[in-house]
């Protein structure tokens, strides 16, 4: 519930002219980031997924599940919309430096999930599994978000990577 009012006054806030969130605004104790774009196929598939771990981590107020759309601002209606009609209801900013503060400029890759600490460190995901299930996606996620809770060094499966930790 707490997911809808934020989509709800993000959206009313866009309406109205007044400045959208930032990502460091939308932060939690670990935060899971999930990139995606209007025109990815993968990211399709894996939105509905985002939902599904947002829902089940719903009731820890420490984490946060928000939706970043790597999409030009003018297209932030489409990448809204988009999000809205795969059912997501976690925060949706559609804003491209956040992925370059993250990630660097080099290279755009998406669906890229990252699950990061308030200092921006954690675990990146590059990419879509192949058959993979919305439970699989969830407890994959819900591993690697407490793997950046405690601080751990080791990615839960090959498929991650460390993010701004040495």
């Amino acid at each position: 519930m707490r997911a809808a009012v934020a989509v709800v006054a993000l959206v009313t806030a866009s309406a109205a002219g007044a400045r959208t969130p930032t990502l460091a605004a939308l932060q939690g104790d670990v935060t899971v980031v999930a990139f995606f774009s209007t025109a990815c196929a993968p990211c399709k598939v894996e939105l509905p997924m985002v939902e599904a771990l947002r829902a089940s981590l719903a009731g820890d107020a420490r984490v946060r599940v928000v939706a970043v759309s790597v999409d030009d601002r003018r297209d932030a209606p489409r990448a809204r919309a988009m999000a809205q009609r795969l059912g997501v209801t976690a925060p949706v900013l559609v804003d491209a430096r956040a992925y370059v503060a993250l990630f660097g400029g080099n290279e755009l890759a998406v669906p890229r999930l990252a699950v990061i600490d308030r200092k921006r460190a954690g675990l990146q995901r590059i990419g879509a599994r192949a058959g993979e299930t919305r439970d699989d996606f969830v407890r994959e996620v819900t591993a690697a978000v407490s793997s950046v809770e405690s601080g751990a060094a080791a990615p839960p499966t090959p498929m991650w990577q460390l993010l701004g930790r040495k």
